[in-house]
């Protein structure tokens, strides 16, 4: 076997262990934010759709689905302003489906520092070394940010009941990022304080079910802590990466699901126009 094909089977490893049987969870490890801006101007957006069959109940046709999109911009030098969309699908295709599915949209500020190795007042035994730094990054990128979000979920269960939770998430994270032009990777850690604040029930639920949102609506608030961990590869204003997140500190009442793992791509697109410019003169 070379060395792309234990690539793929690890990735696909990966993404297996990270699904979870259908479970009636109020909680899942959703990405940080992690636009890793870096400099003035700089606009970047990313994205992942990860869709395959559960392989827990293969009998029944199952589905599990992730979706992210994260969109971040600099306007001035060190602020960061970031959004964040992050949806799961975990489906039993019976005769009353049995589904869990969860949405979380989060608004972020922040500020960042960019330790550029390759300017020449990082290097100075070298200046006469010339390089556009900020086209040919080699450094360390650090982040802070707070933000604000709101998301539901819903669960439907065998009877065809279904119930629908809504909450909402205060957090602060900070990271910690390799970054160059053709390889970057980090990790960053974001405390939440969730508020769990309604919920609704559609049909009549079992006793142990409506139990379990009962328990979860009397013990709010609840303090999650998120390790997020990324690498990517590709080109300056392209890379795909390979993104999982976990709570590391789980409670019971949230009956969290397990890490997750996707693929997705990011673009820088302020280099985009900064390429396409060149190209032109």
């Amino acid at each position: 076997m070379d060395s792309r094909s234990s690539f793929t089977l690890f990735i696909f490893i990966l993404l297996i262990a990270s699904m979870s049987s259908c479970s009636h969870s109020f909680y899942a490890p959703n990405d940080n934010i992690m636009v890793q801006l870096k400099e003035k101007n700089e606009f970047t957006i990313s994205g992942s759709v990860v869709a395959l069959p559960n392989p827990f109940d293969l009998s029944t046709e199952a589905e599990y689905s992730i979706s992210t999109f994260q969109v971040g911009y600099s306007p001035i030098k060190h602020l960061a302003i970031a959004g964040s969309y992050f949806s799961l699908n975990d489906v039993e295709k019976e005769i009353y489906p049995v589904q869990g599915k969860g949405k979380i949209w989060n608004g972020a500020l922040g500020t960042y520092y960019f330790i550029n190795f390759r300017e020449k007042d990082n290097i100075p035994d070298f200046h006469d070394y010339k390089v556009d730094a900020s086209d040919k990054p080699f450094g360390l990128l650090f982040d802070l940010y707070a933000g604000y979000g709101e998301g539901n979920v819903q669960n439907t269960y065998y009877e065809g009941a279904k119930s629908i939770v809504d909450f909402q998430n205060y957090f602060i994270q900070g990271g910690f990022h390799f970054k160059s032009q053709y390889f970057d990777a980090g990790f960053s850690l974001k405390k939440s304080i969730l508020n769990y604040h309604n919920f609704e029930t559609y049909y009549e639920i079992n006793d142990a079910d409506l139990n379990d949102i009962q328990n979860l609506m009397r013990n709010n608030t609840y303090n999650p802590l998120h390790l997020n961990m990324r690498v990517s590869g590709g080109f300056p204003f392209g890379k795909v990466y390979l993104n999982l997140n976990d709570v590391i500190n789980e409670t019971e009442e949230l009956k969290t699901l397990d890490f997750n793992v996707t693929l997705g791509i990011q673009l820088n697109v302020h280099d985009i126009f900064k390429s396409l410019k060149k190209r032109s003169k």
